[in-house]
């Protein structure tokens, strides 16, 4: 490796290099050269802590030579693994805005997929070094985003500019022209931004995080969120499925499903608002349910329906909407499943929201219609309630990342795109915050003012209410 002789590095990667691999066997060779020191794996996010970890621990117990320096290893609440008397401490920033990375004083610090790493968190991390001798390694796979380590690391701070190592994907074994034309195909041609980003290993087209990391974790709970998680095969048969749809009845048992009761949560509500992303095969479908409670909007759990039909979805969710008697229900119906789940529910309060249409958001003095997207409006929305802590959101870690993963870049015509890997529980959550919108501020032509209410200044400025 080109920076295997350098004190520090920033390491800009492409796909599939060998990052998750190169970084245990790092700290395998500085265990040995500081047979008493300490080293830190740290990660923005708790599902990218556990492939650096595990590889290092499947070294310790299955290589013929380090598994001799194997000493205690523990998982939880974090990694510990110890290697002969150097301890290797294993941390994700989590909810705590890095305050779970202070406590250990190390001598080395490695920042894993360091394009998500928050600036807060990496201003925690520092008082984590033991002096200014600490050997600091970042890795990462540029995203677009200018305000997380690997690019300020990389490009704004001098002392590390210097020892920025570019390693693109073309220059691992195995590369071959059959896989550059592969990914030139998936990622829309080799000047494309993803090319840039992910098999070059470049900043390439500025992005931006979508939602701010201080303003999620201050709407987090200490309370865990429930994860429900109901599959086709989870359903209790009490009824011929043929027989079922000729009378117009659900073929399973509603009773037997897992749904928590109201009494079980801590608190009464009066005001139920939910968000439902839907979906039939791949990603589970995902509802949100947002219970007032002491002015804020409680979010305690997630139901999550795996590979459950549309017209079975939409039984479940009379039920659930009969159940906790839910005011408004906001569901995304820019695809077909969605459409299907609101045609079902007959005359439920549903609020449809098309994510690929505008709606109207106010009315200008003459009367005119005041129009905005739908998923930059229902994203602004959230960002802001957000802001002003509306919601207290029970504790979840993949919650949190599907969150964190989300970007935003400016596309033809002004367009804001969003990209995320994993997008159901964000489309749940921005129907939720229509929704919210919907049942709290009905629109009445001629006015307009409610968008600066609900929005602030900013908001404002935005859609151009001042």
């Amino acid at each position: 490796m080109p920076w295997a002789f350098s004190k520090d590095a920033v390491v800009e990667c492409g796909r599939n290099v060998g990052k998750s691999d190169e970084i245990p066997k790092a700290i395998l060779e500085i265990a040995l050269e500081q047979p008493n020191g300490e080293t830190m794996i740290a990660t923005q996010q708790e599902v990218h802590l556990k492939p650096p970890c595990e590889n290092l621990i499947s070294l310790l117990t299955t290589h013929d030579f380090f598994k001799i320096f194997k000493g205690g290893v523990k998982r939880s609440p974090d990694y510990q693994i110890n290697i002969g008397k150097h301890k290797v401490f294993g941390r994700s920033a989590g909810t705590e805005m890095g305050s779970n990375f202070l406590g250990p004083h190390v001598d080395n610090i490695f920042v894993d997929e360091a394009q998500t790493f928050q600036d807060i968190c990496m201003k925690k991390i520092k008082q984590a070094a033991r002096d200014a001798n600490t050997v600091w390694r970042f890795y990462g796979v540029h995203d677009g985003r200018r305000d997380t380590a690997l690019y300020k690391k990389g490009y704004e701070d001098p002392e590390f500019a210097k020892v920025s190592f570019n390693y693109p994907s073309w220059v691992r074994p195995g590369w071959t022209e059959k896989e550059a034309k592969q990914l030139a195909r998936e990622y829309g041609g080799e000047g494309s931004p993803d090319w840039i980003h992910q098999v070059l290993g470049l900043p390439g087209e500025v992005s931006y995080g979508v939602w701010p990391y201080e303003d999620l974790v201050k709407c987090i709970s200490e309370e865990p969120m429930e994860e429900i998680v109901i599959s086709e095969k989870d359903l209790e048969e009490v009824m011929d499925k043929s027989e079922a749809r000729e009378k117009n009845l659900p073929w399973f048992s509603l009773e037997a499903l897992p749904i928590p009761p109201l009494s079980s949560l801590g608190f009464e509500s009066k005001k139920i608002i939910g968000g439902y992303d839907a979906t039939y095969s791949g990603d589970p479908a995902v509802l949100l349910l947002a219970f007032k409670d002491k002015g804020k909007w409680v979010i305690p759990f997630r139901i999550q329906l795996v590979n459950i039909i549309p017209n079975d979805q939409s039984r479940i969710l009379e039920h659930i909407m009969d159940t906790y008697k839910v005011d408004m229900l906001g569901i995304d119906t820019t695809g077909a499943d969605g459409k299907n789940v609101r045609d079902n529910l007959g005359d439920k309060p549903i609020y449809s929201a098309v994510f690929s249409a505008n709606l109207t958001v106010g009315y200008h003095e003459d009367g005119e219609p005041k129009e905005a997207n739908s998923k930059e409006f229902s994203t602004l929305l959230g960002l802001t309630a957000l802001k002003s802590h509306d919601f207290l959101i029970y504790e979840s870690s993949s919650f949190l990342d599907e969150f964190l993963s989300e970007r935003s870049r400016r596309g033809q015509g002004g367009k804001v795109v969003y990209v995320a890997k994993k997008d159901h529980t964000l489309s749940a959550f921005r129907c939720l915050n229509l929704a919210i919108w919907a049942f709290s501020s009905p629109l009445e032509q001629g006015g307009g003012e409610f968008i600066f209410e609900r929005l602030g200044e900013w908001g404002a400025r935005e859609y151009g209410t001042e």
